[in-house]
Formats: C-alpha cells, sequence, structure tokens
C-alpha cells in the first residue's frame, strides 16, 4: 500500500511522466527493470524533490517532530526493506521514488553529523550508477567540511577496497566479496566529485585508486573516471601512476582511464597523443 507522502510524491511523479523519455533512460540502465522506471525528467524530478525538501509540517507533524521529507525518506527505506526480504510481497520503490527521497536528502538543510547518518540508511538502496552519480553530484558540501566529509568516506566506504561480486548461485567463496559494488561507486564518485580537484587530497585519491581490486563493472568506470579527472587536473601525478612498476590497475580499468581523459575536452591534442601511447 501507498501510504501518505509516498502517495502524494507518487502522484507528482506520475503527472510529470515522459514514455519517450521513459524509453530513452531505460537504455541507459542496462539490466535494470523497466517497471521500475517512471519516466520523468531530471529538472521536474528535481522540483519534486526540492518541494519535498523544503515543505513545513503541518502543526500535527511538528508536535510530533515529523519532518515531510524526512517522513517520505522513511516509507520509502521501508518498502525498500520489504521488498528485499526473501518472502517480500512488496514491489521495489520506482526508480524515480528512491532518488527523489536521495535528492530531498541532498537539498535539506542539516549539520553534517545528521547529515552522515541519513546517508547511511540511503546508500545501501543505491542500485544504479545514475540513481549513485545524482546523489553524489547534488549536496555540495562547504570547503571547512571537507575534512569531515573524506574522515567520513574513508571510515564508512573506502575501508574494504577489494572482494568479488555476491552472486546467489555461488558454488565457490571466491565469488564472495564484502565490498558492495554501489557502496564502493558511492565512494569513489564522491571523491572524483568533491576532492579530485584539490592538491591536499591527490596523492591519497590516486592510491585509493590504484588499490581497489573489486570486480564490479560500475566499480571500474567510477575509478576510470576519477583518474581521467586526477589527469585533467595533476597530470603529471597521474602519468607517474600508470608508470610506476607499482600500478596495480587491470588491464580494463587502466585503458579505459585513459580513453575518458582522451575524451575530455579539457586537455590538449598533445596531451591524448602521449596517453595513447600509454595503453596497454
Amino acid at each position: 500500500m501507498i501510504t501518505s507522502y509516498r502517495h502524494q510524491i507518487y502522484n507528482r511523479l506520475m503527472s510529470a511522466q515522459d514514455l519517450t523519455y521513459r524509453e530513452f533512460h531505460s537504455g541507459l540502465l542496462p539490466g535494470f527493470d523497466k517497471d521500475r522506471i517512471i519516466g520523468v525528467r531530471m529538472p521536474q524530478l528535481r522540483r519534486i524533490a526540492k518541494d519535498l525538501s523544503i515543505q513545513p509540517p503541518t502543526a500535527a507533524e511538528a508536535a510530533e517532530g515529523r519532518i515531510p521529507w524526512q517522513v517520505f525518506f522513511q516509507e520509502i527505506e521501508t518498502a525498500h526493506r520489504e521488498a528485499s526480504s526473501p518472502d517480500r510481497e512488496t514491489p521495489i520503490p520506482a526508480y524515480e521514488e528512491v532518488l527523489t527521497a536521495g535528492l530531498a536528502l541532498a537539498y535539506a538543510k542539516l549539520p553534517l553529523s545528521e547529515r552522515f547518518l541519513w546517508i547511511r540508511r540511503f546508500v545501501p538502496m543505491i542500485d544504479n550508477w545514475a540513481t549513485c552519480d545524482t546523489f553524489c553530484g547534488t549536496w555540495k558540501p562547504k570547503a571547512v567540511e571537507l575534512p569531515q566529509v573524506w574522515d567520513f568516506l574513508m571510515q564508512s566506504y573506502l575501508t574494504d577496497l577489494r572482494g568479488t561480486i555476491h552472486q546467489s548461485n555461488a558454488t565457490d567463496a571466491s565469488s564472495q566479496c564484502d565490498a558492495t559494488e554501489y557502496d564502493l561507486r558511492y565512494g569513489v564518485v564522491m571523491l572524483l566529485n568533491h576532492f579530485v580537484q584539490n592538491e591536499e587530497y591527490i596523492d591519497r585519491i590516486l592510491e585509493i585508486c590504484n588499490e581497489i581490486d573489486h570486480p564490479g563493472y560500475y566499480v571500474k568506470m567510477a575509478v576510470a573516471w576519477a583518474l581521467s579527472y586526477a589527469f585533467i587536473f595533476f597530470p603529471d601525478k597521474t602519468v607517474a601512476l600508470f608508470q610506476s612498476p607499482d600500478n596495480r590497475l587491470d588491464d580494463f580499468t587502466y585503458n579505459k582511464s585513459i580513453q575518458k581523459a582522451c575524451e575530455s575536452f579539457r586537455i590538449s591534442k598533445e596531451q591524448k597523443a602521449f596517453l595513447r601511447t600509454l595503453r596497454r
């Protein structure tokens, strides 16, 4: 049963549905259940999330300490948890419902410590690259907050950098892992969005990218994306990693890093020509 704020937001999402966009966007999410995609363009989706994040509570809600975006978030969280149970009867929330919950959190004004608590609750609901990357790029931490955000990422998402993907039909222990694909992607995409331009952090970012050993496609792509950004801002340091005898990047991630850097308009033709000579 869709209840209260979830019902209101779902109706708004459906009123903004664009079936042509639904077809287009579903093509960007291979393997994702198309039936979970409503088809709402990002400007409308952001508007709905912003409205929710600033919507004042009713007098009764205020008396109970209930805030509209938090109520909606909790409803989506509960539905997601129930849908993930082995004997599930509740359908998984729509892609746009989960993303609206994340965007409302990103837009909400919160103390940093409280925001971290909500992020820890949201990341387990991420199950595709678009939700992950949109969420990472929406919240803009202040410069003074970066050290605390860095520590949060290191402690919560960039501690376990290795493993293999869990498979339900796995028959051997090598097919199990501790680091989940989207937990790790979240951590890496946060680094490239908010830290990779900062000289104070670049050396550790390059070390982390070199240390990651996870077979998840969307982890590899996040690492490649981060390294391509690192090259834009710190080409010498990034090339030093590429040429280092201690380089542990697998061939796919290494070559994809070079490809994505060469696709950038922010590096010169000469730099692109040099990078192509480094391909494996």
